[in-house]
């Protein structure tokens, strides 16, 4: 088994508008998602959070309640080299999405 690398890679960060943010991972390499932070920044508001691997398959999704809270996913999801990450941001909020960029071959 390949070591993995002392540090992570962020993928996605924002802090803002409903949006959907993207990563789609470089040719020859391979992504391991570890951890998706989700925080809520509009008091009085739900705040939701989808993160999804493409159109296929939704991954993980949040919603948080309180004035001001944070909700985290973690385990290990592997996109292949052209597939896109997606977070969806339904309302304004932060999150950050990490893990691993690894060469395709090892």
């Amino acid at each position: 088994m390949a070591q993995l690398p002392p540090y992570s890679t962020r993928f996605v960060a924002f802090y803002g508008a409903a949006n959907t943010y993207r990563y789609v991972v470089p040719e020859g390499y391979r992504a391991v998602l570890v951890c998706v932070d989700h925080v809520s920044t509009t008091p009085g508001v739900l705040s939701r959070l989808t993160v999804a691997l493409g159109s296929l398959a939704y991954i993980w999704e949040s919603e948080i309640i309180a004035d001001i809270g944070w909700a985290q996913w973690t385990g290990r999801q592997v996109l292949e080299a052209g597939e896109e990450l997606q977070l969806r941001a339904q309302t304004p909020c932060s999150a950050v999405a990490s893990g691993y960029l690894l060469n395709a071959v090892p």
